[in-house]
């Protein structure tokens, strides 16, 4: 059994900076200027300390060390800014060409996103409309949380995500409610991913008052503000082919809350669990594969 923990999300900021299409070509140039700066310091540095006439064991020793400490990192150091430089000016590339191709801006801070529908399955059945009284719920904490203590799913094996997603409602409703609105007519969900630095930037996902037929209800089997989250999770992770058949639920848990989970496999015991909650953390009990009975649980829950 593994279960997952973040603490309280309170205190989470809720503006991250975007990486812009403008802003990582500007990095790229920025990281090929330093890389060839670095270089030159390297060779001039390798000039300096190799003066004609000093030989004997404290030149050896001295040349030794300024290779481990100071040669190899360098080179390290330069061979990396090419990479991350590259990989900036890539990622910009393709980011003007996806703008280009569907008509959008480049993604900003708190705006743009991805916009296309999710690819349907045949688990997720069709789309099928949302119903108007879902656009006020999603500004209501007390319906998103109402909506996460009557969570069924659906057709699809999205467990893995709806988990941590009921959780955080259930926790910090106030927490979702500012990350989903409607507005123009369509439905915006605020995720959060990490650019190639590893900073926690945000992502808004556009999604039509449209959901999966065969998706997650409400206990009275009806669409609510869960629906919403799952559709734009589908979009956000390119279609609902890529959600149906399971994954770890930390990775949803930072999406929706921008927060690394702190992941436990050891068995731990009910009075653990009831302590973490009673801490006011997001706690997800999962199964996971495992040979044999033991653990909170047997089977999946």
């Amino acid at each position: 059994m593994a279960f997952l923990l973040i603490g309280d999300l309170s205190g989470v900021v809720m503006t991250f900076l975007s990486a812009e299409a403008n802003m990582l070509a500007a990095w790229a140039d920025c990281a090929e200027r330093m890389q060839s700066q670095l270089d030159s310091l390297l060779q001039a540095m390798r000039g300096a300390v190799r003066p004609a006439g000093w030989v004997g064991p404290d030149c050896e020793a001295f040349l030794s060390a300024f290779s481990a400490q100071v040669e190899h990192p360098g080179a390290h150091a330069v061979e990396l800014l090419g990479t991350l430089g590259r990989r900036a000016r890539s990622d910009a590339e393709e980011q003007v060409a996806a703008s280009a191709a569907d008509g959008s801006a480049a993604v900003g801070p708190g705006g743009g996103g991805d916009r296309s529908p999710p690819k349907t399955t045949e688990d997720s059945g069709g789309p099928v409309a949302v119903p108007a009284g879902v656009q006020d719920d999603v500004g209501d904490p007390a319906a998103i949380r109402r909506d996460a203590e009557g969570i069924t799913q659906g057709g699809m094996g999205d467990c893995f995500f709806l988990a941590p997603l009921a959780a955080v409602a259930r926790t910090n409703p106030a927490f979702l409610e500012e990350n989903v609105w409607f507005e123009d007519g369509q439905y915006h969900v605020r995720f959060y991913e990490k650019d190639f630095l590893g900073r926690v930037q945000e992502r808004i996902v556009t999604a039509d008052p449209e959901v999966a037929g065969n998706g997650v209800r409400d206990s009275n089997s009806d669409i609510s503000t869960m629906s919403i989250f799952e559709t734009a999770y589908a979009s956000h992770r390119g279609g609902y082919g890529e959600i149906e058949n399971g994954g770890h639920a930390a990775d949803p848990m930072f999406t929706l809350t921008g927060q690394d989970a702190r992941t436990y496999d050891d068995e731990s015991s009910i009075d653990q669990l009831r302590d973490e909650l009673a801490a006011g953390h997001v706690v997800v009990a999962d199964t996971g594969p495992r040979d044999g009975e033991g653990g909170l649980f047997d089977a999946e829950s």
